[in-house]
């Protein structure tokens, strides 16, 4: 197996630098093969990105052994990707917009002074010495890579004394690029990352970096003079050459458009004697030519315009002339005239049509470069959005909404395109402003097929299966494809049902005659309760129900039994009152409760200081707070005011999503998994993803 080897020691320094939001992997794994570079930025939900990650590392560890047959670092890399494809194409759908990806992922393989990288996303990759630094991406005319899969390979060879800084692009959108140069420039891997590490950190709001640093040797070993290892990573000379080649077309044009300056001055002649034409104006100057005799000329040739007969005499008297002048000719001369005449019109003609085309030519590309711009700025929006940068977006919105304002809009198509950036632009704002109208939603399940006036009550989800009780105290068991799985069917004594609690494989149903009933999932038979516990809510979380008792109105703890529950505990201490207006708790470790206007969070029974985003307008009517320890969100629901209000749980608004068509509006649900949030609206019950708004 050929190797590559070099005499100058390499130093390696990594910094993964996070935010709640994203997560950073910045990895360096040597082998017998060479040595690995693996970069990642992922702006997913915490189990997705955990899994996403997971994935990739352990297909990474299972193929590198295998590069050591590779003849060299492209092949090495090349091996790897090919394997590492089939796995990201399987999950295509977590990229998002391709324009903003939701994850960034770069690998780059080392072996001696060779060096292959390849990318997903955007990143860069920077090679900074002798005073330069350069992006081998951008330098090699290599486009950021938007599909799922990695597609591109750029190999080349560093020199001795340079660095190679693999980092995410928001780098550099946070640190000038001059200061990075210099920070890489004058300190060793290790250090330079400190620094740039205590420079993020300073920040207010600092975004998720990730950064590689490997330099060979020392930079005082680089010769003055040495050309930067971004030539080597150019394209090849041929393909190069092509680029620069200029067709014949494309001069020629370029010699039309020249044009030679005009002197205000008349040209010189050598001719001592200059003939012109005169007039007979009396020998008199025109300084001497009274006002009112100018006016009284005028007034002349506007009498002489107003006869139709001069007029046409002195036309007539014109073509005549002519007409013999062209008589007396030899036939020669009046061929070469002719075809002077017609070459003249046709020259003529072929400038005005490449002059028009030339126009056309112009205003298509400004078309197309606005467009351009436009798409790359409202990209650029929600890349902030997703980085909850709110300053920095509503900047981008107000140079993408002067852009929009200059877009032509002088054809059908581009009032299309007109009005689709439009509606993208206003989509944007809405969600700048954390408010987003919902319309137009179509049932994803009827629970009621006939036409009883009996309707839904509740949801429960659960184990990808969603459950809907309506108040016939039937149980609809729905797949998460829309279809019925079976029905169960509750005590008649229970009354109408109110609310349900989702336990372990049970759910536990509160009547409005008072009593409460179990329904056993895997039996899909239920049971009236003994001794009903005296609640209004209540949240299972670590095999222990929290309930929100009636009297007094604090939270207690029970635990479940074979048919029925424990001796309850006050969880709440006494300390902290009652919770006398509270409607709705969930449960994720802490209790979360809210009383229709706040929310408040309880942890170890005592209450902690939870402030939330205020709302303009404000956040009141709700009835329900739902959330679990595998989520980053609390979801509330307003029925009154057709809303669905989500919080992370620092307490920063994300969205609140209306509803209008929706009127009665009686229950939600939520998959955190998968996404979506179920409305139960009388015998509708509707799915909306909220993958775009919660990420």
């Amino acid at each position: 197996m050929p190797t590559e080897t070099n005499n100058w020691p390499t130093k390696v320094a990594s910094l993964a630098l996070p935010t709640r939001e994203a997560h950073v992997v910045a990895s360096v794994w040597p082998s017998g093969a060479g040595t690995l570079l693996f970069l990642a930025e992922l702006n997913l939900a915490p189990q997705i990105r955990q899994d996403l990650a997971a994935a990739i590392t352990t297909t990474l560890e299972h193929i590198l052994p295998s590069t050591q047959n590779a003849s060299d670092v492209e092949s090495a890399l090349e091996q790897i990707l090919l394997q590492l494809n089939p796995l990201l194409k399987s999950r295509e759908r977590l990229l998002g917009n391709p324009l903003a990806p939701r994850y960034h992922l770069g690998l780059a393989f080392l072996r001696g002074q060779s060096i292959a990288l390849s990318s997903i996303g955007h990143l860069n990759a920077l090679i900074i010495g002798n005073g330069q630094m350069n992006n081998i991406f951008a330098s090699a005319h290599n486009k950021s890579n938007i599909k799922p899969i990695f597609q591109n390979l750029i190999g080349g060879h560093l020199e001795p004394g340079e660095t190679f800084a693999f980092a995410t692009t928001s780098l550099l959108d946070y640190l000038p690029s001059e200061k990075f140069k210099q920070i890489i420039s004058n300190h060793a891997p290790g250090q330079a990352l400190r620094e740039v590490e205590h420079y993020l950190t300073s920040l207010e709001h600092h975004p998720p970096v990730g950064i590689i640093a490997l330099r060979l040797g020392e930079m005082a070993e680089l010769e003055a003079g040495t050309q930067p290892s971004i030539e080597h990573f150019l394209k090849t000379k041929d393909a190069t050459s092509s680029l620069l080649r200029p067709t014949v077309w494309s001069f020629f044009k370029k010699y039309l458009r020249r044009t030679k300056k005009i002197s205000p001055y008349p040209a010189e002649s050598n001719n001592e004697t200059i003939f012109t034409k005169t007039t007979n104006v009396k020998n008199k100057p025109q300084e001497s030519i009274s006002y009112w005799q100018r006016i009284n000329n005028l007034a002349n040739k506007l009498a002489w315009l107003k006869n139709q007969e001069s007029i046409v005499s002195t036309i007539s008297w014109w073509l005549e002339s002519k007409l013999a002048l062209w008589r007396r000719l030899p036939l020669a001369k009046k061929i070469l005239f002719i075809l002077a005449i017609v070459a003249l019109v046709t020259f003529s003609q072929s400038i005005v049509n490449m002059g028009k085309n030339n126009l056309k030519s112009k205003d298509s590309e400004l078309y197309n470069k606005l467009v351009t711009q436009i798409t790359e700025s409202q990209a650029a929006i929600e890349s902030a959005l997703i980085y909850h940068d709110d300053i920095k977006a509503q900047n981008i919105f107000k140079d993408t909404s002067n852009l929009l304002a200059q877009l032509p809009n002088n054809t059908p198509s581009r009032e299309q395109q007109y009005e689709a950036l439009n509606n993208s632009l206003k989509l944007l704002q809405q969600r700048m402003e954390r408010s987003i109208q919902l319309e137009g939603l179509s049932p994803w399940f009827n629970l009621l097929k006939d036409n009883s006036a009996n309707a839904g009550q509740g949801l429960i989800w659960t184990s990808n299966v969603l459950y809907a009780y309506d108040s016939k105290n039937e149980i609809s068991a729905i797949t998460n494809d829309g279809k019925l799985k079976n029905t169960s069917k509750l005590p008649g004594e229970l009354g109408k049902p109110t609310k349900a609690i989702m336990l372990d494989n049970t759910i536990l149903f509160i009547g409005d005659s008072g009593k409460q009933a179990l329904l056993d999932l895997k039996s899909r038979t239920a049971s009236i309760l003994e001794k009903p516990l005296p609640l209004t809510d209540g949240s299972f979380y670590d095999g222990k129900l929290y309930y929100l008792a009636t009297k007094p109105k604090a939270i207690f703890r029970t635990i479940r039994t074979d048919k029925n529950f424990s001796e309850s505990t006050r969880w709440l201490r006494s300390s902290q009152g009652e919770l006398t207006n509270t409607l709705s708790l969930t449960v994720d470790g802490a209790i979360y409760t809210t009383d229709g206007k706040d929310i408040q969070k309880f942890v170890l029974g005592l209450k902690r200081d939870f402030k939330t985003q205020p709302l303009n307008p404000p956040l009141v009517n709700m009835t329900k707070i739902v959330t679990s320890n595998e989520s980053d969100y609390l979801y509330l629901l307003a029925p009154n005011d057709k809303k669905v209000v989500i919080y992370d749980k620092q307490g920063k608004l994300v969205i609140q999503l209306y509803f209008s068509n929706l009127n009665e509006l009686n229950d939600i649900a939520v998959d955190g998994q998968n996404k979506y949030l179920y409305l139960l609206d009388n015998k509708n019950i509707y799915r909306v993803s909220i993958l775009n708004y919660i990420n």
